[in-house]
């Protein structure tokens, strides 16, 4: 699901003020879909310019926004193709940047590619915790049940689940750079010519040379 249709859904709900419809998405749908102010800009900007949304009135004592949009026909149409369209989405799986950083990283650099690792593993707890504690102030007690408190704690429990996958990812990693650390390990080189593979190599440490050289000269983080 795009922010796009989840405006689109709202609005079909009834016309709403862009800084409204940004609180109330995340409201319903959690902090994954929170959108900054110059992302939602963009998007009202974009559903304009396609003719899936139109300002309806104008509000000159906020100092916020000034414009109300509501959805128009056609984007109460597209709403409903999306809606009611049969295919699946594929399932998408996640391209991690550490992994890549992982599969590059010569020998020498892989005790530093595990600090990273690690302090991508905390972050995954720091942000479940943070998640888990958002779930439980949603209220699901109480002798009539609010739908959308109900669906908000799904979501919330949709990237916690994400968050937990992640986690196991990252301690799996862990383990697997513990392994090449602790034996003795064979690096394939690129099937190149002698002299090719000389100029490469030469190049390669000179890169990384660099990179660790800019690594120990950098000042320390505040908090560290």
């Amino acid at each position: 699901m795009s922010a796009k249709h989840a405006v689109l859904g709202w609005l079909v709900r009834r016309p709403a003020y862009p800084y409204e419809l940004a609180d109330r998405l995340q409201e319903r749908l959690g902090p994954t879909w929170a959108i900054n102010s110059g992302q939602l800009s963009q998007l009202i900007r974009t559903l304009e310019r396609e003719g899936l949304i139109e300002p309806v009135a104008e509000n000159t004592s906020s100092g916020r926004d000034r414009n109300v949009f509501e959805i128009t026909a056609a984007g109460e149409r597209e709403f409903e193709r999306w809606w009611t369209e049969e295919e699946l989405q594929p399932v998408r799986l996640t391209r991690r940047p550490l992994l890549v950083k992982l599969a590059l990283a010569p020998p020498e650099q892989l005790h530093r590619a595990v600090a990273q690792v690690e302090a991508y593993a905390q972050e995954c707890v720091d942000r479940i915790n943070e998640i888990m504690r958002s779930r439980e102030q949603v209220p699901i007690d109480g002798v009539q049940v609010r739908a959308d408190h109900v669906l908000l704690r799904l979501s919330l429990s949709a990237d916690v689940f994400q968050l937990e996958g992640e986690l196991r990812w990252a301690r799996h990693a862990q383990e697997a750079i513990s392994l090449l650390l602790q034996r003795e390990a064979t690096w394939p080189s690129p099937k190149i010519g002698d002299r090719g593979r000389s100029a490469s190599q030469g190049a390669r440490d000179e890169l990384f040379g660099r990179m660790a050289s800019r690594h120990l000269q950098a000042p320390p983080s505040q908090g560290s």
